[in-house]
């Protein structure tokens, strides 16, 4: 579920900055931080799963 909600939140990201409610330099720093997150979700997943 999580999983999915952040793939959902990146699509949000995505559609505010193509349709100009932010700028493309926020738009970067909070994709960088959902990349970040994304590597510890996947991380925090695997660890679970072992």
């Amino acid at each position: 579920m999580s999983k999915g909600s952040l793939e959902e939140t990146n699509y949000h990201l995505f559609l505010s900055k193509e349709l100009g409610y932010i700028k493309e330099e926020d738009y970067t720093i909070l994709f960088n931080l959902c990349s970040r997150i994304k590597m510890m979700l996947y991380k925090l997943i695997k660890s679970l799963a072992a």
